[in-house]
């Protein structure tokens, strides 16, 4: 049974169907038509099931599905097992245009969220206020609410950078001990950029690295939420950070700073100009709580701490941060997490969800070097161990 239940039309299915994603994404049980009606089922027994065993409910409306028959009957349903069972609430959504006069009836007068995935700020902020009516509904906590950055370029960028990569003075060649790019290299690497910076796909399967978090976060959320705690949301700023809304541009920067925040930088990205300028609007990059350096080569990794140092000298705001992995001191001996070796989409998995246990927890952060080579200690020497002999 459901956690929430879904009320949509399908001409809205392109924008619902990805946002009913991430609210599974975050662990939740929700209940999809699509998905979710065995053949043979009585719909109708099945929906009515479905709405008595939810704490929420969520009425997407648009001008092409508000005044659907199902819709209305769905309302309807919802309404009375508000009243009279466990229905906490009923939350409505605007996925579309939306008329006033469509709305059904039992929701005129009630707070409508706003959700459109093309304004990715907008959209980011709806789903954080729609994890907290969830969790608040069932019992929980707000979600943990952790900023996460991804810099990657897009297709059209790394075809820019393409070029440079066949000189013999192209980082990611002198990185890799190579004299000059093969054409083969290039496009291979290619194939890591889509359209979007949320469509970086840096390993050799097909599923975007963002993907690949929402599941570990997924799994995690699913033992916290067993546990009676509170849900982590992974809330993406990268594209907030470049608004031109003012306002949203200092929510951005505001959140990076008083959270755990998660930096992930596609390593090769850092050549071309436009993501360098970007990684200079990230705000105290210092206080950063994780940092994944994606390498640019998955077959061929940078593991040697002085690759890792030379990669990292050139965008200069990073040589600081990941030069002092083995300083102890950081907001009172908490070491931040840091991967720079991460060469497969189950490494990225298991790394994930390590960091943010850890970040949800009031326990110490330590860097995947470190976890390394803690049992490899080498010896120290200290003259005050000499007094008194």
């Amino acid at each position: 049974m459901s956690d929430v239940f879904i009320s949509w039309g399908s001409p809205d299915a392109e924008v619902v169907i990805p946002l009913s994603k991430r609210l599974k994404d975050t662990g939740y049980n929700v209940f999809e038509y699509r998905r979710d009606m065995a053949v043979g089922n009585d719909i109708q027994d099945r929906v009515k099931a479905e709405i008595k065993s939810a704490s929420l409910a969520i009425v997407c409306l648009s001008d092409k599905t508000a005044q659907r028959e199902w819709i209305i009957t769905e309302v309807a349903w919802l309404d009375d097992q508000r009243k009279t069972g466990s229905l906490k609430a009923i939350l409505p959504i605007k996925v579309g245009t939306l008329d006033e006069d469509t709305i059904p009836m039992l929701l005129r007068g009630t707070s409508i969220l706003p959700y459109n995935p093309s304004q990715p700020e907008d959209a980011e902020a709806t789903i954080e206020r729609l994890l907290d009516e969830v969790a608040r509904n069932m019992g929980f906590r707000s979600p943990i609410v952790t900023p996460a950055a991804l810099f990657a370029m897009t297709a059209a960028q790394f075809e820019e950078l393409a070029p440079n990569l066949a000189g013999a003075k192209a980082l990611l060649c002198q990185h890799l001990g190579m004299q000059a790019a093969s054409p083969e290299l290039a496009l291979g690497l290619k194939s890591r950029y889509g359209g979007s910076v949320e469509a970086f796909a840096p390993f050799t399967s097909d599923k975007a690295l963002v993907e690949t978090i929402y599941s570990a976060v997924k799994e995690l959320n699913g033992h916290r939420l067993a546990k009676g705690e509170a849900p982590i949301h992974i809330r993406w700023v990268h594209n907030d950070f470049a608004s031109a809304d003012q306002g949203v541009r200092k929510n951005a920067r505001d959140r990076w700073r008083s959270s755990s925040s998660i930096l992930i930088i596609d390593s090769l990205s850092t050549e071309h100009d436009d993501i360098r300028r970007k990684l200079d609007d990230v705000p105290d990059l210092a206080g950063t709580s994780a940092v994944i350096w994606v390498p640019p080569y998955t077959q061929r990794t940078a593991e040697l701490e002085s690759k890792i140092l030379e990669a990292t000298q050139f965008p200069l705001r990073l040589s600081d941060f990941f030069g002092d992995w083995t300083r102890r001191e950081h907001r009172g001996g908490v070491v931040p997490w840091r991967a720079f070796d991460i060469g497969t989409e189950t490494g990225l998995w298991n790394w994930f969800y390590k960091m943010c246990h850890e970040l949800a927890e009031p326990q110490p952060l330590i860097s995947n070097i470190e976890a390394m080579t803690r049992n490899f200690k080498p010896p120290s020497f200290n003259p005050r161990d000499l007094r008194g002999r």
